[in-house]
């Protein structure tokens, strides 16, 4: 087709407007804004071998002119310092391209941008066309959006776009919130972009011209904690050239607006903008935080990863050290200062990784409570009230704020936990963290009861600090010791880190902890003679094809963490196919491999006999290494493990069932930690757990729940008092990963009393109500008339509704004793006319309108028999599999899972077919309860409760390690997809 000619106007103005929406992007705030440099080009670009496309547009611009020449030269839009190409834009944009030599007569040009309304208006007012000065105005925000620049401060009204793409909520704090920003390359100036070059990425669909953009975290307060916003930039401002710190880019103050959205998070068509001032502070894009850190990477497994890794960490210790002693230059004067963090704990140590070289770097962040004091205020031991923190990491003498003055020891003790926290991961992976943690809580709960009981001051009884108030937890001295025995032979730093956190952080008394340069000193000492004493004999060939492995998984994980809008379905228009898993995304990367082996120069390839079998060193394979975890198996695992050597027992019962389902099952703990990280975004910066987590429904649940009730009924009898703890966890996780399944809330009732929650969906208020409704002495459950009152509730309602009433779940949490039931085979009987009514009612049993999960707490035999046949009873009596007759009207409506099984199948199993299904296999054996092959020390049991002194606090302060590993529960099935070490 033949180009039209610089006089066919209408094709022209056509084309300019194609290209502005071509060229147009829409920022959070709702706002457009227009790629100006991109539009820019394109004008000045060649329409035909000899009109460019400005020259086009200007003489559309004109075409009513009646004078032979044009008022204006060409070739000042040609001038990119002093010209005026995108003021000729915005009046184009509003159809007056034909004004722009009344601009240019006042000598007004495109680095006056934006011009003030009494300007545009005096200009207008010349050429009697005043009216346009509010459309100009309008539309000049949009070509003149902001430009975020390196280390400067800005203040922008709420006329000015801030032109983010995207915004990631990554983390909700009591002073800020944390956001993952996306900016184009056109509005990030050169000396940022060179700072921030890692951070850049092409988000264009393949054959596209490139969209390059720029990712960073954005820190946002409201005016309400502005004290808070300027003492970080004091601090940053201070801390900004050490490389033990997150590198700070530079800070702003804008009026920021807030719009009503929809349901689905975009704007309402009636959407009224609310304004709010904020503060916000730009910061390296890390990719992820020390907390995250741990759940994706796999621990070190050479002698040089596990030197490497704790190389990395002395970087956080030299951090602490400077800010201890922090010198600030001032021309020719050194200024001396104290200094206090205040807020060292995992989710403030950032990974920052080379993408090119895959050296890992941790930096200190978040110095929002940071304190200096001049060196010349204090004579002895510098003191001082502080404020800010987490309590968790915190130590005796600082829980959050301080009545007295405290030390800088307050962050040795900080590091000590976050060192000891470093040291478990090193050593047992991410599961052995999450036990850390859960047998600090089960501590803190012990205590919180024994004093409650004693009448005395009390802890937070859901706290996990690694203190009880006064003095470390005995526990924590415990846990250590057991640590030490599970060490790797090529692991020789770890063990004297722990004698480090022992014998010189962790101490009562804050004046007898190390001081921070000495730290350095001794962590600088022990890796230092590490890596002379051992070193690693692997196989040139197997180190050649580690690096390629590790290498593949780092590139899966960066196309995943880049590719946000490929998540989303669209880029630029394009539809995406999903991409389907491989053996590669199941991986996790290894800490620290890609910077400590050697390039593949050869192209050596590892075979199939060799990447079947386990990976051992020569050096290791004299002796026999601790179990490590798996990945993709528990069996190995901290959470069921037998001691290297002890024989291991298979339950009899079929794992692999054909009707497999979509998604691997979750234990407690990993339904927790899931649900804590879905709203979080894929492996962000200071990937945290919030307070409110349940903003987003949960993926599995999503493709089943449809308008049905969510209802739960616990077992409060005497009986259920040595499991309360677990009951209430394990509650408060099945309401935080049911999060808006229901919709108009989920019901909570108990066996006995009249304590209870109706239509809610905060965790908490479940929490409240388990403390108020807990088992009493003498107290047992008629399961017949619970189940009786929870049926006629149902009935009542369905006999009343004109419509069909909604589906139902009830959710039973019990240990299935029932001792207040004088007939147990009553309850099958119950739920047996019950069922018969709802036929009557309903005239649709196909589809399960109401369903029963049991899900059992301890391990009596008779009860879980019990439970079992209920499980069953609906099967076909003739066949002995579950019913799936069609012509029958009962299908199985009941389900059973154990309280350390999967949570999916406690949400699901009684109404979902796939994971109803997955127990046919599985129940082989005559008896209704499957048997473990041998039942020695040790061997796998579904219904094992912790022991004790852990679980239930019986004589708590005499714990000490075990010399093998408790025979913790292990889960249904394997771990899932995204690995949780």
């Amino acid at each position: 087709m033949t180009p039209p000619t610089p006089f066919d106007h209408r094709k022209n103005l056509h084309e300019f407007r194609d290209k502005l929406k071509e060229c147009t992007r829409t920022a959070v705030c709702g706002r457009p804004f227009v790629l100006v440099g991109k539009l820019q080009e394109w004008l000045r670009s060649d329409a035909t071998p000899t009109v460019t496309h400005i020259n086009r547009q200007v003489h559309a611009a004109y075409r009513n002119r009646s004078e032979p020449n044009l008022p204006i030269r060409l070739q000042i839009f040609d001038d990119e310092s002093n010209g005026c190409l995108v003021i000729f834009c915005i009046l184009h944009t509003i159809e007056r391209g034909d004004l722009i030599h009344a601009f240019t007569e006042e000598n007004k040009r495109d680095s006056h941008l934006p011009l003030s309304p009494d300007d545009v208006d005096r200009i207008f007012r010349t050429a009697n066309a005043t009216h346009l000065t509010p459309a100009f105005i309008e539309q000049q925000h949009r070509f003149c959006p902001a430009t975020f620049e390196y280390q400067t401060s800005r203040k922008w009204g709420k006329d000015v776009v801030i032109p983010i793409l995207s915004k990631e909520p990554i983390n909700e704090g009591g002073t800020a919130h944390l956001w993952l920003i996306v900016v184009p390359e056109e509005f990030v100036d050169k000396g940022l972009q060179i700072e921030s070059s890692r951070s850049r990425f092409d988000a264009a669909a393949p054959g596209s011209d490139p969209d390059w953009r720029y990712e960073f975290a954005l820190k946002t307060f409201t005016s309400k904690d502005h004290t808070v916003f300027e003492n970080e930039i004091n601090a940053f401002n201070s801390l900004k050239d050490h490389k033990g710190m997150v590198k700070y880019l530079g800070h702003f103050k804008n009026v920021e607006i807030n719009r009503t959205t929809d349901g689905g998070g975009g704007l309402t068509a009636s959407s009224s903008p609310e304004f709010q001032r904020t503060g916000n502070i730009l910061l390296e894009f890390a990719d992820m935080d020390l907390s995250v850190y741990f759940q994706n990477r796999l621990p070190p497994a050479l002698s040089k990863e596990v030197e490497e890794f704790w190389k990395a960490l002395l970087a956080i210790a030299m951090a602490v050290k400077d800010i201890h002693n922090f010198k600030e230059i001032r021309g020719e004067e050194i200024r001396e200062h104290y200094g206090w963090h205040t807020d060292i704990k995992p989710d403030n140590i950032l990974n920052v990784e080379d993408t090119g070289t895959g050296i890992c770097k941790f930096k200190l962040a978040d110095p929002g409570f940071a304190q200096f004091d001049s060196k010349n205020k204090h004579s002895d031991i510098p003191k001082r009230n502080l404020w800010g923190g987490t309590k968790t990491y915190g130590p005796p003498e600082y829980p959050g704020e301080s009545q007295q003055p405290v030390s800088q020891a307050i962050d040795i003790w900080s590091l000590g936990c976050v060192f000891s926290l470093a040291a478990t991961w090193a050593i047992l992976g991410y599961v052995g963290v999450l036990e850390f943690n859960e047998i600090r809580k089960r501590k803190i709960q012990v205590l919180h009861r024994s004093r409650q009981a004693e009448g005395l001051e009390n802890e937070d009884p859901e706290g996990d600090q690694f203190h009880d108030g006064y003095q470390l937890l005995e526990i924590v001295t415990g846990w250590h010791q057991y640590l030490r025995g599970r060490l790797r032979k090529c692991d020789a730093i770890s063990t004297q880190v722990l004698d480090l956190i022992d014998n010189k952080m962790l101490l009562t008394n804050p004046d007898e902890r190390i001081k921070a340069d000495d730290l350095c000193s001794q962590l600088n000492k022990i890796i230092s003679k590490s890596s002379k004493e051992f070193v690693d004999s692997v196989p040139l060939e197997i180190q050649i094809n580690l690096k390629e492995i590790d290498a593949a998984v780092s590139n899966s994980f960066e196309s995943t963490r880049r590719s946000k809008a490929l998540a989303q379905g669209t880029v630029n228009g394009t539809t995406q196919e999903p991409r389907k898993s491989t053996a590669i995304d199941l991986m996790l990367k290894t800490t620290h491999r890609q910077s400590i082996l050697p390039p593949n120069k050869g192209r050596v390839q590892l075979g199939r006999q060799s990447m079947g079998g386990p990976l051992v060193t020569q050096t290791e394979a004299s002796s026999e290494p601790s179990p490590h975890p798996s990945q993709k198996s528990m069996e190995n695992t901290h959470l069921g493990r037998a001691e290297a050597g002890q024989s291991k027992t298979t339950p009899t019962r079929n794992r692999a069932s054909k009707k497999s389902r979509q998604h691997p099952p979750q234990n407690v703990f990993q339904a927790r930690e899931a649900v804590m990280n879905r709203d979080k975004g894929n492996n962000k910066i200071w990937l945290k757990l919030s307070k409110h987590p349940q903003s987003k429904k949960d993926d599995v649940l999503e493709n089943y729940f449809d308008q049905r009730d969510i209802k739960f009924l616990v077992d409060n009898a005497e009986s259920m008092k040595t499991d309360w703890f677990q009951a209430t966890y394990l509650l408060q996780t099945l309401v935080m990963k049911a999060f808006g399944q229901d919709p108009d809330g989920m019901d909570l009732n108990f066996t006995t009393g009249s304590v209870k929650v109706e239509q809610e969906e905060k965790p908490s208020v479940f929490v409240n109500k388990m403390k108020q409704g807990p088992p009493k002495p003498g107290v047992v459950t008629n399961m017949v008339e619970s189940l009786s009152k929870i049926f006629d509730q149902y009935l009542t309602r369905l006999r009343r509704s004109k419509d069909r009433t909604r589906d139902a779940t009830l959710i039973v949490l019990t240990d299935g004793l029932w001792s207040g039931t004088k007939r147990k085979e009553g309850v099958k009987e119950k739920i047996v006319e019950f069922l018969a009514e709802l036929d009557r009612l309903n005239h649709n049993m196909k589809h399960r309108p109401f369903s029963i999960e049991f899900v059992q707490f301890g391990n009596d035999s008779d009860a879980t028999r019990r439970l079992k046949d209920l499980d069953n009873f609906l099967r076909d009596k003739r066949t002995g599999k579950r019913n799936q007759d069609t012509s029958s009207n009962y299908k199985d409506m009941i389900d059973t899972e154990h309280a350390s099984g999967d949570v999916n199948k406690m949400l699901l199993g009684s109404f979902v077919e796939a994971y109803d299904e997955d127990e046919d296999e599985e129940d082989d054996s005559d008896s209704d309860y499957f048997e473990l092959e041998d039942a020695s020390p040790g061997a796998y049991d579904p219904r094992w409760r912790p022991p004790p002194s852990i679980a239930r606090g019986v004589n708590p302060q005499s714990w000490s390690p075990p010399s093998a590993p408790p025979p913790l529960p292990p889960p249904r099935l394997a771990l899932p997809e995204s690995g949780w070490y």
